[in-house]
């Protein structure tokens, strides 16, 4: 059984691209969005990001989701990319 989780989780961070990454997803959205806002630093967002492990996607999707729903409800709208989901 944990014969099948290890390769499981080896496909899985092997197929980057198949995996979302919610923080690189807050990252974008903030450089896209928030380029006047200096507490939202795309720069310093992206240093403090660029190596966020699984065990931070809970937080970065946490911030990511209360941005938007600010932003949503102080009327501004902006669409990042693909963002199907």
């Amino acid at each position: 059984m944990h014969r099948f989780g290890f390769l499981f989780l080896s496909l899985s961070v092997g197929c980057g691209d198949l995996v979302s990454n919610p923080c690189q997803d807050y990252v974008d959205y903030v450089c896209a969005c928030h380029t006047d806002n200096p507490e939202l630093d795309c720069d310093t967002m992206r240093a403090a990001h660029s190596n966020a492990g699984v065990d931070q996607y809970p937080d970065c999707e946490v911030e990511h989701q209360a941005l938007l729903e600010l932003d949503e409800q102080l009327g501004r709208e902006c669409v990042v990319g693909d963002t199907a989901g």
